[in-house]
């Protein structure tokens, strides 16, 4: 075909039909690693040998609870040194050291239970039968947060910041989280927030002694008219900063206190979550229609709101919307936190599952 000026033309060629109608995969998923085989016995002595140092951490007797989570993870050990089970044990053993004020020995315990975990990462919810369930990115948040805790009692602010910033990024609960970036702030101004001087040096020099001259020359200083005119000022500072000091502790105390209470309510809520998943682990469908049985508040699915594909997907989306760590009610008790959380994981868990069946 030609154009007016005699040019030929060429009919215009159609795009090309793309090649593949599915993305490829840019890399396997990482594969999950085997749970070493420990002997129904052992799993049993170390179950009953944690259950007595949870009892003993209530009632205040940490030394007794550490040796109690040492008991138990020797049932284990005897068998293999790797086995999942030891996350939980070597985490509770971090908080019970914690609370008996020997801060290095939580502190190795949290390092130990993060190298599990990195080991573990590719499995998610790791269910053990009789023995209860891991959690690994639960556990991991936990082991992250207690060793920020040591790092910092220890004034060692590099550390602790560096805890507390992957805390940051991995925390699924929207308090953690908080908790995280608060650690944070607190790890930059001990680094030299406040000035050009090192931490250290600047508590150095406030706790030397003052000189007759450095006292001449503070008085030189002031004006009459700036001590009449500022002095309720400086009363009022006072006051603001003891106000402030009183409310960190009241925080401190309540973050204490929640972490006692998840540690004594862990065993119950595992079993609840257990027997939520059994038999049903990766049927999305079965999950969602029982998540009210764990959480009572929650409205109830009916089986009709989830037997076609679509329907799964609103279902889900909007269960997932209202267990979201950020999203759930700040009043919310803490089981219904603990359970939310985990309930959250494993429904993401059997949504691949179920994208994957139903090729999606």
């Amino acid at each position: 075909m030609t154009g007016g000026l005699g040019i030929a033309r060429e009919a215009p060629v159609p795009p090309a039909k793309p090649q593949h109608l599915r993305p490829q995969p840019t890399q396997q998923a990482a594969a999950k690693a085997a749970v070493p085989v420990v002997p129904g016995n052992a799993l049993a002595a170390c179950n009953a040998a944690k259950a007595t140092a949870n009892e003993q951490f209530k009632l205040g007797q940490f030394g007794a609870a550490v040796a109690g989570y040492t008991q138990a993870m020797a049932q284990v050990t005897s068998h293999s040194e790797q086995h999942p089970l030891l996350i939980l044990l070597l985490n509770n053993r971090a908080l019970a050291y914690t609370r008996n004020g020997e801060a290095k020995m939580a502190l190795a315990d949290c390092s130990q239970a993060l190298a599990l975990c990195a080991v573990y990462q590719a499995n998610g919810t790791i269910e053990l039968g009789g023995a209860g369930r891991v959690d690994v990115a639960d556990q991991r948040a936990k082991a992250l947060q207690r060793r920020a805790e040591a790092h910092e009692a220890g004034e060692r602010y590099q550390e602790a910041l560096a805890d507390w910033k992957e805390l940051r990024e991995a925390a699924r609960d929207g308090r953690v989280r908080q908790q995280a970036v608060h650690g944070v702030q607190r790890c930059e101004r001990a680094l030299g927030g406040g000035g050009s001087q090192p931490a250290k040096a600047r508590a150095a020099a406030a706790a030397a002694p003052a000189t007759a001259d450095d006292i001449a020359s503070v008085f030189a200083s002031i004006s009459m008219a700036s001590i009449k005119g500022g002095g309720t000022n400086i009363l009022n500072r006072q006051t603001e900063s003891s106000a402030a000091v009183a409310e960190m502790r009241r925080k401190e105390q309540e973050r204490l206190a929640e972490d006692d209470l998840r540690l004594a309510l862990t065993d119950q809520v595992d079993a609840d979550l257990t027997r939520w998943k059994a038999g049903k682990q990766h049927n999305l469908r079965a999950l969602l229609s029982s998540v009210h049985t764990v959480l009572p508040a929650f409205p109830p699915i009916g089986m009709h709101e989830v037997l076609e594909a679509a329907k799964v997907k609103r279902a889900y989306m909007r269960t997932i919307a209202r267990l979201h760590p950020d999203k759930l009610d700040k009043a919310a008790d803490v089981r219904t936190r603990m359970v939310s959380a985990n309930v959250f994981s494993a429904l993401n868990e059997a949504w691949d599952a179920f994208k994957a069946q139903e090729s999606m």
